[in-house]
């Protein structure tokens, strides 16, 4: 497919579109009570929640045109620490930030939609296993001596 060339208002209708198609596949709900300028969904599970932030204005239906701004992927999963303050027990309620990326609208429309797929799966990983190490996606770190890359 095409260039995504955000000057083209059809361009960032049809990526608008794109986006809404996987986030909704993923089973996200629309957030109503965010009061920002662009729609957000959200997946709650038992042990954490991720949240999108599109970019999508709610008045155009389209993408921002803004170059500033990116589609934003949060998972963040509570933690309940307690302090001893006076030999009372108090629970104070955190959360804690298990995986956060943003996605750049550069390339075609199938390797944005790619990106945002891809970062999805790694959100809802991240909150479902709250028990293992964070996950970032990549699958083992690059083996580097200097500036190069190793072969195995």
């Amino acid at each position: 497919m095409a260039k995504y060339n955000p000057k083209n208002p059809q361009h960032r209708k049809w990526l608008a579109q794109r986006v809404l198609k996987i986030v909704l596949g993923y089973g996200y709900v629309m957030d109503f009570t965010d009061g920002s300028q662009e729609l957000t969904f959200y997946r709650k599970t038992d042990t954490g929640e991720v949240r999108v932030f599109t970019s999508i204005d709610k008045r155009s239906g389209a993408m921002r045109y803004g170059g500033t701004d990116a589609i934003r992927v949060l998972a963040t999963c509570p933690t309940t620490p307690t302090e001893v303050t006076g030999g009372n027990i108090v629970e104070i309620n955190h959360s804690r930030l298990r995986f956060n990326r943003n996605i750049h609208r550069r390339g075609t429309f199938d390797t944005i939609a790619k990106r945002v797929a891809e970062a999805l799966r790694i959100a809802n990983w991240n909150v479902e296993n709250p028990d293992k190490p964070r996950w970032d996606g990549d699958s083992k770190p690059k083996r580097r001596r200097g500036k190069r890359i190793r072969k195995k």
